[in-house]
């Protein structure tokens, strides 16, 4: 077969070898790839393609090639920069991330959000109210476990349960009890 262009040549071997390989090959990738393309142009200029030795392709070649090594850093440098931006956008992701779980936090904590800088006595706001908001739950924890036939915590569901007959059962679910739950779930977890 002859072939005027290399394109023409890449795009044929790539389509016999999507055949062949049984998976899909991209003829600019046989362009791109400098060992490939070597192939191709000498296929090109030799006398199986009908052309003699040093034709005009070897020339054009001879005059835009550069060495492998200058190719290949170039590449690198290519794949270093795609890197250094999947990197950045990773990194405003978890940024993102975290400040959505420290939002959730504060919120879970029932606190309002409190600049990290306000202190008492060395002591951040922040610590001050996890410290309130840990020994409450210490409290209602050890109110609840001292009146089981009273008052039932349901953690699967959420919710804190009225026993008694008095009421409709329910005290608290949701976004009230969910802090509570929450503590409660944790603090099973590190004594189990």
């Amino acid at each position: 077969m002859r072939f005027e262009y290399v394109t023409a040549l890449a795009e044929y071997i790539a389509e016999r070898l999507s055949i062949h390989e049984r998976k899909n090959c991209v003829p600019s990738t046989l362009l791109r790839n400098s060992r490939y393309r070597s192939k191709l142009d000498d296929y090109i200029d030799s006398p199986q393609n009908g052309k003699k030795r040093g034709g005009a392709t070897a020339a054009v070649r001879g005059q835009t090639a550069r060495p492998l090594e200058a190719k290949q850093e170039e590449l690198q440098v290519a794949n270093l920069r795609r890197e250094n931006e999947r990197l950045r956008l990773y990194n405003a992701t978890l940024e993102k991330t975290v400040s959505g779980f420290k939002q959730q936090a504060q919120r879970i904590a029932g606190k309002p959000e409190v600049a990290q800088s306000e202190s008492v006595a060395g002591i951040s706001a922040e610590s001050v109210y996890e410290r309130k908001f840990v020994m409450t739950c210490h409290v209602l924890g050890r109110v609840l476990d001292q009146l089981p036939a009273i008052l039932r915590v349901d953690l699967e569901a959420g919710r804190i349960i009225d026993k008694s007959d008095r009421r409709n059962g329910l005290i608290a679910e949701g976004d009230m009890a969910e802090p509570f739950i929450e503590w409660r779930k944790q603090s099973k977890r590190r004594s189990a």
